[in-house]
């Protein structure tokens, strides 16, 4: 069974290794991708939401 360790970890450690995760996602808001994507605006996404 894991449990939570007893000390937690800097907000700012893990923020910095949150962002480290998305700095390799594809940038489909401006073309950036190999595949089939289309992204108009935020407009868009709201009205399709």
């Amino acid at each position: 069974m894991t449990s939570l360790p007893p000390i937690g970890r800097d907000p700012a450690d893990v923020l910095r290794e949150l962002a480290a995760f998305g700095s390799a996602d594809p940038d489909y808001k401006h073309g950036r991708v190999w595949s089939l994507v289309y992204y108009l605006d935020e407009g868009c996404a709201d009205f399709l939401a």
